[in-house]
Protein backbone atom coordinates (compact mmCIF):
# COMPACT_ATOMS: atom_id res chain seq x y z
CA UNK A 1 0.00 0.00 0.00
CA UNK A 2 2.67 1.87 0.54
CA UNK A 3 4.32 1.80 -1.89
CA UNK A 4 1.37 2.13 -4.17
CA UNK A 5 0.76 5.62 -2.30
CA UNK A 6 4.39 6.60 -3.34
CA UNK A 7 4.09 5.45 -7.32
CA UNK A 8 0.92 7.33 -7.47
CA UNK A 9 2.24 10.36 -5.59
CA UNK A 10 5.58 10.03 -8.24
CA UNK A 11 3.27 10.08 -11.21
CA UNK A 12 1.43 13.31 -10.17
CA UNK A 13 4.45 15.53 -9.73
CA UNK A 14 6.05 14.25 -13.32
CA UNK A 15 2.57 14.59 -14.94
CA UNK A 16 1.85 18.17 -13.45
CA UNK A 17 5.63 18.86 -14.25
CA UNK A 18 5.76 18.35 -17.42
CA UNK A 19 2.18 19.76 -18.21
CA UNK A 20 2.83 23.38 -16.75
CA UNK A 21 6.39 23.05 -18.71
CA UNK A 22 4.72 22.07 -21.68
CA UNK A 23 2.49 25.14 -21.84
CA UNK A 24 5.58 27.29 -21.13
CA UNK A 25 6.58 25.98 -24.40
CA UNK A 26 3.74 26.60 -26.15
CA UNK A 27 3.09 29.87 -24.80
CA UNK A 28 6.25 31.19 -26.06
CA UNK A 29 6.16 29.05 -29.06
CA UNK A 30 2.70 31.32 -29.87
CA UNK A 31 4.97 34.44 -29.39
CA UNK A 32 7.34 33.47 -31.96
CA UNK A 33 4.61 32.73 -34.60
CA UNK A 34 3.58 36.60 -34.02
CA UNK A 35 6.86 37.30 -35.22
CA UNK A 36 8.26 38.02 -38.80
CA UNK A 37 9.74 34.29 -40.22
CA UNK A 38 11.73 33.06 -42.76
CA UNK A 39 10.36 30.41 -44.82
CA UNK A 40 12.90 28.01 -42.69
CA UNK A 41 12.25 29.48 -39.40
CA UNK A 42 8.44 28.84 -39.92
CA UNK A 43 8.96 25.43 -40.55
CA UNK A 44 11.36 24.92 -37.72
CA UNK A 45 8.43 26.54 -35.80
CA UNK A 46 5.56 24.06 -36.50
CA UNK A 47 7.81 21.07 -35.98
CA UNK A 48 8.27 22.59 -32.55
CA UNK A 49 4.85 22.95 -32.01
CA UNK A 50 4.02 19.64 -33.19
CA UNK A 51 6.51 18.10 -30.81
CA UNK A 52 4.91 20.45 -27.77
CA UNK A 53 1.54 18.87 -28.64
CA UNK A 54 2.67 15.61 -28.97
CA UNK A 55 4.27 16.27 -25.05
CA UNK A 56 1.27 17.45 -24.22
CA UNK A 57 -1.00 14.38 -25.52
CA UNK A 58 1.48 12.22 -24.21
CA UNK A 59 0.88 13.57 -20.73
CA UNK A 60 -3.31 12.57 -21.27
CA UNK A 61 -2.32 8.88 -22.47
CA UNK A 62 -0.23 8.08 -19.49
CA UNK A 63 -3.52 9.13 -17.42
CA UNK A 64 -6.00 7.02 -19.47
CA UNK A 65 -3.71 4.03 -19.30
CA UNK A 66 -3.68 4.18 -15.53
CA UNK A 67 -7.56 4.41 -15.02
CA UNK A 68 -8.02 1.19 -17.88
CA UNK A 69 -8.16 -1.57 -14.93
CA UNK A 70 -10.96 1.22 -12.99
CA UNK A 71 -13.14 1.53 -16.32
CA UNK A 72 -17.02 0.54 -15.18
CA UNK A 73 -18.76 -1.23 -18.74
CA UNK A 74 -22.03 -0.76 -19.29
CA UNK A 75 -24.43 -1.52 -22.53
CA UNK A 76 -24.02 1.36 -25.08
CA UNK A 77 -24.20 1.98 -28.63
CA UNK A 78 -21.64 1.46 -30.45
CA UNK A 79 -22.83 3.51 -33.51
CA UNK A 80 -22.53 6.38 -30.94
CA UNK A 81 -18.66 5.67 -29.51
CA UNK A 82 -17.49 5.85 -33.06
CA UNK A 83 -19.39 8.96 -33.92
CA UNK A 84 -17.81 10.74 -31.11
CA UNK A 85 -14.43 9.74 -32.38
CA UNK A 86 -15.03 10.76 -35.82
CA UNK A 87 -16.08 13.75 -34.43
CA UNK A 88 -12.90 14.62 -32.42
CA UNK A 89 -10.61 14.16 -35.27
CA UNK A 90 -12.75 16.23 -37.74
CA UNK A 91 -11.13 19.24 -35.27
CA UNK A 92 -7.97 17.82 -35.93
CA UNK A 93 -5.41 19.95 -38.63
CA UNK A 94 -4.40 16.27 -40.09
CA UNK A 95 -8.49 16.11 -40.79
CA UNK A 96 -8.45 18.66 -43.96
CA UNK A 97 -8.48 16.76 -46.90
CA UNK A 98 -9.50 13.03 -45.77
CA UNK A 99 -13.32 11.85 -46.33
CA UNK A 100 -14.49 9.42 -43.30
CA UNK A 101 -17.29 6.67 -44.27
CA UNK A 102 -19.25 5.52 -41.23
CA UNK A 103 -21.39 2.63 -41.88
CA UNK A 104 -23.99 2.14 -38.93
CA UNK A 105 -25.51 -0.72 -37.63
CA UNK A 106 -27.43 -1.28 -34.40
CA UNK A 107 -25.25 -2.98 -32.41
CA UNK A 108 -24.98 -3.01 -28.72
CA UNK A 109 -22.10 -3.83 -27.08
CA UNK A 110 -20.45 -3.81 -23.52
CA UNK A 111 -17.95 -0.41 -23.05
CA UNK A 112 -16.78 2.03 -20.75
CA UNK A 113 -15.93 5.24 -20.65
CA UNK A 114 -12.24 4.76 -22.37
CA UNK A 115 -13.79 2.86 -24.61
CA UNK A 116 -14.31 5.85 -27.45
CA UNK A 117 -10.74 6.18 -27.26
CA UNK A 118 -9.75 3.29 -28.95
CA UNK A 119 -11.35 4.55 -32.30
CA UNK A 120 -10.09 7.72 -31.52
CA UNK A 121 -6.97 6.38 -31.39
CA UNK A 122 -7.16 4.52 -34.84
CA UNK A 123 -8.58 7.09 -36.55
CA UNK A 124 -6.11 9.78 -35.22
CA UNK A 125 -2.86 7.17 -36.38
CA UNK A 126 -4.96 7.03 -40.08
CA UNK A 127 -4.65 11.01 -40.36
CA UNK A 128 -1.25 10.92 -38.88
CA UNK A 129 0.96 8.63 -40.04
CA UNK A 130 -0.59 6.93 -43.35
CA UNK A 131 -0.77 9.69 -45.70
CA UNK A 132 -4.77 9.02 -46.63
CA UNK A 133 -7.58 10.68 -48.21
CA UNK A 134 -10.20 8.26 -47.00
CA UNK A 135 -11.21 6.33 -43.84
CA UNK A 136 -13.62 3.40 -43.80
CA UNK A 137 -15.44 2.19 -40.35
CA UNK A 138 -18.17 -0.77 -41.08
CA UNK A 139 -19.81 -3.16 -37.88
CA UNK A 140 -20.06 -6.86 -38.50
CA UNK A 141 -22.80 -8.09 -36.07
CA UNK A 142 -22.33 -11.67 -35.10
CA UNK A 143 -23.92 -13.80 -32.81
CA UNK A 144 -22.18 -12.63 -29.17
CA UNK A 145 -19.42 -10.25 -30.84
CA UNK A 146 -19.18 -6.96 -33.07
CA UNK A 147 -16.48 -6.30 -34.79
CA UNK A 148 -15.37 -2.93 -35.93
CA UNK A 149 -13.09 -2.48 -39.14
CA UNK A 150 -11.16 0.85 -39.39
CA UNK A 151 -9.42 1.13 -42.42
CA UNK A 152 -7.63 3.79 -44.79
CA UNK A 153 -6.36 4.26 -48.35
CA UNK A 154 -3.11 5.40 -47.28
CA UNK A 155 0.49 3.84 -47.25
CA UNK A 156 0.17 0.67 -44.94
CA UNK A 157 1.99 -0.64 -42.50
CA UNK A 158 5.87 -2.42 -43.41
CA UNK A 159 5.75 -6.33 -42.84
CA UNK A 160 9.05 -5.60 -40.58
CA UNK A 161 6.78 -3.51 -38.51
CA UNK A 162 3.76 -5.33 -37.70
CA UNK A 163 4.90 -7.28 -34.78
CA UNK A 164 6.25 -3.91 -32.83
CA UNK A 165 2.84 -1.54 -33.32
CA UNK A 166 1.39 -2.24 -30.53
CA UNK A 167 4.26 -1.87 -28.04
CA UNK A 168 4.38 1.31 -25.68
CA UNK A 169 7.77 2.44 -27.49
CA UNK A 170 6.85 2.10 -31.31
CA UNK A 171 5.60 5.43 -32.66
CA UNK A 172 6.24 4.90 -36.59
CA UNK A 173 9.64 5.63 -38.57
CA UNK A 174 10.91 9.00 -38.32
CA UNK A 175 7.00 9.86 -37.31
CA UNK A 176 6.70 12.64 -34.59
CA UNK A 177 4.48 10.81 -31.73
CA UNK A 178 4.31 9.43 -28.00
CA UNK A 179 4.32 6.02 -29.45
CA UNK A 180 1.45 5.18 -26.62
CA UNK A 181 -1.42 5.44 -29.50
CA UNK A 182 -1.62 1.66 -30.39
CA UNK A 183 -0.05 0.28 -26.99
CA UNK A 184 -3.53 2.01 -25.43
CA UNK A 185 -5.75 0.82 -27.38
CA UNK A 186 -4.06 -2.72 -27.00
CA UNK A 187 -4.90 -2.52 -23.15
CA UNK A 188 -8.51 -1.11 -23.25
CA UNK A 189 -9.66 -4.04 -25.39
CA UNK A 190 -7.83 -6.35 -23.05
CA UNK A 191 -9.51 -4.54 -19.92
CA UNK A 192 -13.32 -4.73 -21.95
CA UNK A 193 -12.44 -8.86 -23.18
CA UNK A 194 -12.12 -7.65 -26.84
CA UNK A 195 -9.12 -8.00 -29.25
CA UNK A 196 -7.32 -5.91 -32.27
CA UNK A 197 -5.97 -7.28 -35.42
CA UNK A 198 -4.20 -5.42 -38.02
CA UNK A 199 -5.01 -6.65 -41.94
CA UNK A 200 -4.51 -5.45 -45.14
CA UNK A 201 -7.02 -3.43 -46.51
CA UNK A 202 -8.69 -3.82 -49.41
CA UNK A 203 -8.21 0.15 -49.76
CA UNK A 204 -4.65 -0.49 -49.80
CA UNK A 205 -3.42 1.03 -46.56
CA UNK A 206 -3.97 -0.52 -42.98
CA UNK A 207 -6.72 -1.99 -41.70
CA UNK A 208 -7.82 -2.88 -37.80
CA UNK A 209 -10.22 -5.10 -37.02
CA UNK A 210 -11.68 -4.32 -33.29
CA UNK A 211 -13.86 -7.09 -31.55
CA UNK A 212 -16.03 -6.40 -28.74
CA UNK A 213 -18.66 -8.31 -26.88
CA UNK A 214 -22.29 -7.83 -27.70
CA UNK A 215 -24.38 -6.65 -24.90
Amino acid sequence: MLFRSREKFLYSLIRLDLRNKTRIIQEYLGRIDESELSEDQREYLEIAKEVAESESDLVKKIRKVRNVDVSETEEVGLDSIIERAIEKNKMKKFYEGCEIIHQKSDCKIIGGYLLAEVFNQLIDNSLRHSDCDKIKIRSLDCEDTCTVTVEDNGNGIPDCIKDDIFDMSWSGKGKRGSGVGLYLVKQILDEHRGSIELKESELGGARFDVTLRKA
